[in-house]
């Protein structure tokens, strides 16, 4: 691996600091990663070429969550292998997801390439995938994509965005983003916007939290009272009363707990 990265630093010397297909920031990043991808990719074709073989050959198979998965051999090159076939194989669909979400991990230490794929992707079900390698990168690169997810057409992307924001150590920058969302008409994204809210103490969201106690899924009324709970347990306990009779028990349960 120390040899990929002193090549890419080589790379990244020897290049023009502008190119004439790449003007703005966005463009130059997309230039950078994708190079920089192709970099790996030579040293893997010279190092490991059955690795690079088995990688673009392997068919999907099923886990025990029912979704695809590729079991390829160990490499040195995994993540770049992988990268390689979701930007430049022929896969579609499901494939493509798969190898998304086998690539997450490589937000740890490879943060640059999970924000090129994030940002070249229009799948949104890739892009769902590819969310989860933002936990670990900067806020600085990962925000901005989260809060992009955060309005997407697509009820997975804005559910997965929405309980990533709740993961990330700088989530709680997230507040407003989360806070628009709670409205959403997939009770899934308003569940998940409450709780990463809660998570994050964002004092700022209450007023829109209250509603969602009258949410018509019990859920996310329970995952409201719960974040305002951690945010200010006073107004939790006062808001909790018409809650105490639910008809869903866990929200009773916690109203009950809450209740002055």
């Amino acid at each position: 691996m120390h040899i990929i990265l002193l090549a890419m630093l080589s790379a990244a010397q020897a290049a023009p600091t502008q190119t004439p297909a790449a003007t703005s920031v966005s463009e130059l990043h997309q230039a950078d990663w994708r190079s920089a991808l192709e970099v790996q990719m030579d040293l893997a074709r010279q190092d490991e070429p059955e690795a690079v073989a088995a990688f673009a050959a392997v068919a999907p198979i099923q886990n025990r969550a029912g979704q695809l998965f590729l079991i390829t051999p160990d490499s040195e090159y995994r993540y770049t292998l992988l990268a390689d076939r979701l930007v430049n194989g022929d896969d579609v669909g499901e494939v493509r997801t798969a190898l998304a979400r086998q690539l997450a991990p490589v937000g740890k230490t490879q943060p640059e390439l999970i924000v090129g794929l994030l940002e070249a992707e229009e799948d949104p079900l890739v892009r769902s995938a590819l969310l989860h390698g933002l936990r670990r990168v900067d806020g600085e690169l990962a925000l901005p994509l989260i809060a992009a997810s955060l309005q997407s057409s697509d009820n997975t992307e804005r559910f997965e965005a929405a309980q990533l924001a709740g993961m990330h150590a700088d989530g709680a920058e997230l507040g407003l983003a989360l806070s628009a969302v709670l409205t959403d008409s997939d009770p899934m994204v308003r569940q998940a916007a409450a709780r990463s809210l809660g998570v994050h103490k964002v004092a700022s969201s209450t007023q829109d939290l209250a509603p969602l106690l009258q949410d018509d899924s019990s859920a996310v009324r329970l995952a409201a009272l719960n974040a305002l709970d951690r945010i200010d347990p006073t107004q939790a306990a006062a808001l909790s009363a018409p809650l105490v009779n639910d008809a869903d028990p866990k929200v009773a349960r916690a109203a009950q707990r809450l209740a002055p």
